[in-house]
């Protein structure tokens, strides 16, 4: 089961899974592999990560219609922070799913306009 962190504002929703399959599961079916997917890897002791909460639920919010939003806890998602190389926390990976999975960028750090810039050229590629 994953949970929805939702904030009190419309749209704004960032997806939490708790296993792999169920990650696979919300991008077919709730979000659509045709969006953009963007992850944050986060460890549950990173205090850095716990400052980008917000913004990271505002960009989900802004681009609620184009890009689907997930909070991965590195500890649960070993494999696939080691797949994408991530190394810092927190690591934000962007991913397109159709034809195949193809990552098309990846911020570290905390700078939300950096993020919010990425998430944006990302979609305009489309």
């Amino acid at each position: 089961m994953a949970s929805v962190q939702r904030n009190r504002q419309a749209n704004k929703r960032v997806f939490v899974p708790r296993t792999k399959e169920r990650l696979q599961f919300i991008q077919q079916h709730t979000v659509g592999s045709d969006k953009l997917m963007v992850y944050e890897f986060v460890s549950k002791d990173c205090e850095v990560c716990k400052a980008m909460r917000r913004p990271f639920m505002d960009l989900s919010g802004k681009f609620h219609d184009k890009a689907g939003f997930f909070k991965l806890d590195v500890d649960r998602f070993q494999d696939l922070a080691t797949n994408y190389g991530v190394e810092a926390y927190p690591t934000f990976v962007l991913v397109k799913l159709e034809n195949g999975e193809k990552v098309v960028d990846k911020v570290v750090g905390v700078k939300e306009v950096t993020l919010e810039n990425s998430i944006q050229r990302a979609i305009d590629e489309n």
